[in-house]
């Protein structure tokens, strides 16, 4: 099978095939373009296209067959297909408060270094640039 196939991501079945990613995408585009000067992209956006959907059915095949053996599928599954029902439903509520003392805080903090690096800086003499 060739690498389209097996690859989870284009990217990866592209470098996978020493095909660079920006090579990828421009023979997508010249595929989606269609038109008889295209028709190598076409007919490789065609397999390409196929390649994925097979993919997909595989990985489908494969979590139905896993729901036998591990409650964990069946579970990400449900999930997934159901979250209202079966998703977990871990959420933090919460209200953040007093966020003005954090900025007021970090103010005082920014003026007293101010202060101290003009306070620094007077009590040094100015160098020229040019030395």
């Amino acid at each position: 099978m060739a690498p389209w196939g097996r690859a989870e991501l284009q990217r990866d079945a592209a470098q996978a095939a020493g095909i660079h990613p920006d090579t990828l995408r421009n023979w997508r585009a010249r595929g989606e373009e269609g038109g008889k000067r295209n028709a190598p992209f076409v007919e490789f956006l065609g397999a390409l296209t196929r390649a994925e959907a097979e993919a997909e059915e595989r990985a489908v095949k494969a979590l139905g067959d896993a729901f036998e053996d591990d409650w964990r599928a069946a579970s990400e599954y449900l999930g997934r297909r159901h979250p209202d029902r079966w998703s977990p439903q871990d959420r933090i509520h919460g209200q953040v408060k007093h966020e003005h003392e954090v900025s007021d805080e970090l103010d005082r903090e920014i003026e007293r270094l101010m202060a101290e690096l003009g306070a620094s800086e007077e009590a040094s003499p100015a160098q020229d640039p040019e030395d």
